[in-house]
């Protein structure tokens, strides 16, 4: 700086200290001072920052100072090591506005930073553990009640989150509690059923038996016709009833669980069915006709299932019948598929409830609930035994009238 400024040829400091200044662009300039006093001998000078002259006493070779943010003019001294007025040079300056873009721009950027390290620091330290907590406890949320997969000690740690989870496991061992006392009692339930039903068979089939003989040797007029006839319904009923009860209760119990090698002939199931429900159609007037091929038609199934299934439907078609119609089980072969159709001349249903026959608890148009008097286990054991089997259950409305009710599979 001293080569460029040339003091003692160009400006002239020595010779006349009092009015050296060199005005700078930015509105500052340079100025002399004695290096001792550090005192210019110009009056405009401005007087020496104390901040510098302690620098320069502490053997600073450049000392600066300016304020970056405020605005205010700075100041930068370059000791000349001469004597007199002339020894030290100050630029008061006021042109470093970048500067203060990239001083604002460096704190900005180092908040960022500190926030985003802050962030960084709270999540591994604090909010990482506790997601990690809440993922174990929404996992062991989905466990409860099931006997298998649920921890079974709190964990050791010892946090805002171990009061849930010792809540979760007391929760978790009330319900297996529970689940298991209302296992115990449904599985006491079914077998008393099961006892029940199975106890009643031979009494009710020793009065149907009894009611049959009753009819055929004495000559009865109308109105006792009638409720003979009337008794002998019944008795098929509460004998249809109580097998519903049994095979039910044997299906929850896993009973008919399907063998891999198990085959049912179903023309000997429809054989047995249409012998077995013909007096019960005469009873009611109903002509009962049963067709079926020549030889054999295998499929694999469970038979009692089967002969149970079509027997449900079966006497619901001849039960709610008309008086003086027909019921038909017709049993086709179309080349590796089965078609078992039971198709009747009575009231029917409407065309809305057609897919709810099959529910348990389900009852048909005032037509079918005529004489209404079961639980709707006969269908729902036809539904079980076709879903066991991958058979089809459709039902569809007659052309003329009646219900067609279709069940349809693979040959075996």
């Amino acid at each position: 700086m001293t080569d460029y400024l040339k003091l003692n040829d160009t400006l002239g400091c020595e010779n006349h200290p009092e009015r050296f200044e060199i005005p700078l662009e930015s509105g500052g300039a340079i100025f002399a001072y004695d290096l001792d006093t550090f005192i210019s001998a110009n009056p405009n000078a401005p007087k020496m920052p104390q901040t510098l002259i302690d620098d320069i006493n502490k053997g600073a070779r450049f000392p600066l100072k300016y304020n970056l943010f405020s605005g205010d003019f700075g100041y930068f001294t370059v000791p000349l090591n001469a004597k007199g007025p002339c020894g030290l040079l100050l630029m008061k300056f006021k042109d470093y506005r970048n500067l203060r873009i990239e001083a604002w721009l460096l704190i900005f950027g180092m908040i960022l930073l500190s926030c985003f390290a802050i962030a960084m620091i709270g999540f591994f330290w604090l909010l990482r553990p506790s997601m990690r907590r809440v993922a174990t406890l929404t996992h062991i949320t989905s466990l409860m009640g099931n006997d298998d997969g649920f921890p079974e000690e709190v964990t050791s740690i010892d946090d805002e989150y171990s009061i849930i989870e010792r809540g979760l496991h007391g929760a978790h061992i009330r319900l297996l509690k529970d689940k298991r006392q209302l296992e115990q009692t449904a599985q006491a339930l079914r077998h008393h059923l099961n006892d029940v039903a199975h106890d009643l068979r031979t009494p009710i089939a020793s009065l149907q038996l009894a009611l049959e003989q009753l009819k055929k040797e004495k000559e009865l007029d109308s109105d006792s016709n009638h409720w003979l006839t009337t008794a002998i319904m019944d008795t098929v009923f509460l004998e249809s009833l109580t097998d519903n009860l049994r095979i039910e209760t044997q299906l929850r119990e896993g009973f008919f669980e399907l063998k891999g090698d198990e085959k049912t002939d179903w023309v000997e199931v429809v054989q047995r069915v249409a012998a077995r429900f013909n007096l019960l159609a005469n009873q009611r007037g109903i002509k009962l006709a049963h067709a079926h091929p020549d030889g054999e038609v295998i499929v694999h199934a469970n038979p009692v299932l089967a002969e149970r299934a079509l027997g449900n439907i079966v006497h619901n078609a001849i039960r709610y019948g008309n008086r003086g119609g027909n019921v038909a089980i017709v049993l086709d072969v179309v080349e590796n598929t089965f078609h078992l159709s039971i198709l009747d001349d009575g009231p029917g249903i409407s065309e809305e409830n057609l897919q709810k026959v099959k529910e348990r608890n389900y009852r048909g148009s005032k037509a079918r609930e005529r004489e209404s008097t079961g639980q709707g286990l006969g269908l729902g054991i036809a539904q079980a035994f076709t879903d066991q089997s991958a058979f089809a259950l459709d039902f569809k409305l007659n052309d003329s009238q009646g219900l067609k009710v279709t069940i349809r599979g693979q040959l075996f």
